[in-house]
């Protein structure tokens, strides 16, 4: 099989699906036999990738996690059936030009749709202290730069639980007679300790942040949600309430990253009902000094796992505030196809943010006529 040069030009504008790599051998061999051209790889240099406004290169994974029904279990202990998922609906996979192919023809879905659902994994260990400054600078101009940018979309917002445990809860039945310190915050919220079943679940929404150096109060998330959307009232508030996390607990932003994706913690009835849509933009911001705080996988299994549930690389971006340093949440980073990196140093990171999102809106760019 052969394709012809006009063809072959259109071929970035196709997004390959579930398996990249052997898509684009199967179109690049096609093309050089038909044209005696190489083209470019579909899943590798040709996403939007850099690292503190430089270019660099980056790529896909080609093979699936073994994945099973237990992933689909909700937090009530029943199983769901991953709704929305590219790999069962039928309304998704109608849209495909060659199904034996996996791909999909011009902008990605979210283009029409216009919904992004935004998350914010920003660590609350005690590495990003120094950065908390940095950080109460950039919450209100991330809400501006999403409401000037997006301001026709369905936009959700939530700011993840990366710990998987709801602040201190120790700290709050300490006992002087057994050596334990009660938690050096005056305005710490014993009174609602030790959380719901929710806020103890990892990549669930957080609502009320608790910990040293945290808002440590209730948010106030209209109509019980644990994410914002586009209409709420006192937006950036809201928000700043939320991110400020503090830095006395412990992060794992590998893990919750690889939960977030799953469609059982937005199915009804679970903690984050609603959230995720599979015709959105998928767009995490990961906020991490050092390197991921679990000892479960490596970077490549990480991204095979948020492939799995997010197939089509057009709905994912993920923005990385890391360390100036190499570290797993970077080789990480390398394997998505569009990303962006920040160095957690800057004095805040809004400029990067608002470079990150104009960097996800060309992927909505008509292919040329």
């Amino acid at each position: 099989m052969t394709f012809s040069v006009e063809t072959c030009a259109r071929f970035r504008y196709i997004r390959p699906v579930r398996r990249p790599l052997i898509t684009a051998a199967l179109l690049g061999a096609a093309c050089t036999a038909g044209q005696g051209e190489t083209m470019g790889s579909l899943s590798g240099g040709g996403g939007s990738s850099t690292t503190s406004g430089s270019t660099t290169s980056s790529s896909s994974t080609t093979a699936d996690p073994e994945l099973t029904t237990a992933d689909a279990t909700t937090s009530l202990g029943t199983t769901t059936t991953p709704t929305g998922d590219p790999t069962t609906d039928t309304d998704r996979m109608d849209l495909a030009r060659d199904p034996d192919l996996g791909l999909f023809p011009g902008p990605p879905p979210w283009c029409s749709t216009r919904k992004v659902d935004f998350v914010f994994q920003i660590s609350s260990s005690p590495n990003v202290e120094p950065y908390q400054d940095n950080l109460l600078q950039s919450f209100g101009g991330w809400i501006d730069t999403i409401e000037e940018l997006f301001p026709d979309f369905d936009v959700h917002v939530l700011v993840s639980n990366t710990w998987g445990s709801w602040g201190n809860n120790s700290k709050c039945f300490c006992l002087e007679d057994l050596g334990c310190d009660a938690i050096d915050e005056p305005n710490y919220p014993c009174w609602a300790a030790p959380g719901d079943k929710c806020d103890n679940t990892r990549a669930a929404g957080i609502v009320l942040p608790a910990g040293k150096g945290a808002s440590n109060k209730l948010c106030g998330i209209p109509d019980g949600r644990r994410y914002l959307i586009s209409g709420d009232p006192k937006l950036k508030e809201t928000f700043g309430c939320l991110a400020q996390g503090g830095y006395s607990n412990g992060s794992s932003q590998s893990e919750a990253m690889m939960e977030i994706v799953k469609p059982y913690i937005s199915a009804p009835g679970a903690c984050n009902a609603g959230f995720l849509r599979y015709d959105s933009l998928l767009f995490i911001t990961i906020v991490e000094e050092g390197d991921d705080g679990s000892w479960s996988y490596n970077p490549t299994s990480w991204a095979e796992a948020v492939h799995y549930w997010r197939e089509d690389p057009e709905t994912l971006f993920v923005l990385g505030v890391l360390s100036d340093y190499p570290t797993d949440l970077e080789e990480f980073l390398g394997y998505i196809e569009h990303h962006h990196q920040l160095d957690i140093g800057e004095p805040n990171y809004v400029q990067g943010f608002t470079d990150a999102i104009e960097m996800a809106l060309k992927l909505c760019e008509p292919p040329p006529k």
